[in-house]
Formats: structure tokens, C-alpha cells, sequence
């Protein structure tokens, strides 16, 4: 019996009627004679937005499964945390290409665009924008990608330290429904992602000090397996998570 209730759920009794749900649908089921294998509860569990550094209420929903939820004997409870696992660990990073002073908005168009993180073009999706270089007067920005469509922005009149051509800009929680619905309309090349602990330490698989190569995944690179490319670590597009989404113009 598989569930799915909705999405960017944060409010822990939502889950608890749903456990109630279970219960009364597995009653049911048993008394007509079916004995179900497996309950799968779905995903659902959210993540903050607004405050990409915060973990999800892992151990409140485990908790509440493990009470609430009347297993039979020998059954076993499945569940798809996805969202919840991966969308804090990714970041797009940009540039800013340029500051335009319009009439009424500062407009600061980046190197991204729509292709590497659709949400906010396709449902207007929430991210929350760090200027990672800047830590000048609090001015307000539309934040735009470099393609020619008018839905190509990541947010409208938000707060960033006064922002320059070349400053580095972090949208942040981009590592759920990021690089696995990114795409190459207009002829843009898919990013080339690489994990977040290799740009930590500086290091490939073999040990060599990493080496930054400023390069978008091409329709070759979006083909190969994981493996050890010289210096250069490369890691296939069906990869999703775990990992920053880097121009990789920045080391």
C-alpha cells in the first residue's frame, strides 16, 4: 500500500493523520483477508528555504512513523525522504555579468539561468540568494539570468549587499530539482557538478591537488560513467545529489 500526500510538508501532524489514514485503510484490508507485504508512506517531508543551513525535522518524523504507525508482524514500512536527504547539500554558484540600473529596479543579471534551476521560473519556487563577495549597503535586486525570456529570474526585489559585475552569488537549497531538471534550451551546455567535499579538500579521487577548469558538461561529458579524468574527476548528469553546482570559472 503506497501513499503520497503532498510535498514541502513541515508540519509534523500532517504526517500523524496520515499514520491514522494507514492504520484505518490496513484494518480494512485485513479484514477482507489481504495481508499486506509493505506500507510505503511516500515522501512529503520538507525542507526550509528560507533557511537553507537548517536540517529537517529528521528525528521528529522518524519518531512519529515509529509510534503512530501500526505495523503488522513481518511487515516492513517503506519511505522516499528524498527532497529532504539532498536539497540543502546543492548550490548554484554564478557570477554577476552585469548590474542594470532600470527606472524603478536594480536588475543583477548572473551567469545562471533558467536551464540549471527551473523552479523559480516554472513556479515561481523560493530560494534563498547569498552575495558571497559583497559586504556593502543592503540595496534591492531582481535577480535575472542571462536568457533572452522574460520568466528567466530567480527572485524579484530582495536584499543583497550592493553587488558589482564579477561578484559571486549562491542560490541556495538547488540540490533537489536542480541539476536533474536543468536543461540545454537556447544551446546552453549543462553545468559541470562536482561534489562538495572534492572543492573542500582540494582533491581528486587519486590524491592531486584539484584543478578548476572553466567548462560546462557537454553532450560527451553527459554520457560517461564516473571516473578519474587525469586531474579532473567527471561525474555523469544523472548523479543528483550531494554536490555544488559550480560555473566552474571560480578557483
Amino acid at each position: 500500500m503506497h501513499f503520497h500526500i503532498g510535498s514541502q510538508i513541515t508540519q509534523m501532524p500532517v504526517f500523524k493523520r496520515l499514520c491514522s489514514k494507514i492504520n484505518e485503510l490496513q484494518q480494512w484490508f485485513t479484514s477482507r483477508g489481504f495481508n499486506l507485504e509493505i506500507i510505503n508512506v511516500g515522501g512529503g517531508l520538507g525542507i526550509d528555504y528560507e533557511n537553507p543551513d537548517k536540517n529537517p525535522l529528521f528525528e521528529d518524523y522518524f519518531s512519529l512513523l515509529n509510534e503512530y504507525i501500526d505495523l503488522s508482524p513481518g511487515q516492513t514500512l517503506h519511505m522516499e525522504p528524498g527532497r529532504s536527504i539532498i536539497g540543502q547539500c546543492g548550490s548554484l554558484i554564478s557570477r554577476v555579468l552585469f548590474i542594470k540600473n532600470g527606472s524603478n529596479t536594480l536588475f543583477s543579471i548572473i551567469d545562471a539561468g533558467m536551464t540549471d534551476l527551473i523552479r523559480p521560473a516554472l513556479y515561481q519556487a523560493h530560494h534563498k540568494i547569498e552575495n558571497l563577495t559583497s559586504t556593502g549597503n543592503i540595496l534591492r535586486y531582481d535577480v535575472v539570468g542571462p536568457i533572452c525570456e522574460s520568466s528567466d529570474t530567480f527572485a524579484k526585489f530582495i536584499e543583497l549587499p550592493e553587488t558589482k559585475r564579477g561578484d559571486i552569488i549562491a542560490i541556495r537549497s538547488a540540490g533537489a530539482y536542480g541539476e536533474s531538471m536543468a536543461s540545454r534550451y537556447n544551446l546552453r551546455d549543462l553545468l559541470l557538478p562536482c561534489f562538495r567535499m572534492i572543492y573542500k579538500f582540494g582533491l581528486t579521487t587519486n590524491g592531486a591537488r584539484h584543478t578548476t577548469h572553466d567548462k560546462r558538461l557537454t553532450t560527451n561529458d553527459s554520457r560517461r560513467t564516473d571516473h578519474d579524468n587525469g586531474n579532473q574527476l567527471v561525474f555523469p548528469v544523472s548523479c543528483v545529489g550531494y554536490r555544488l553546482f559550480l560555473r566552474l570559472i571560480l578557483l
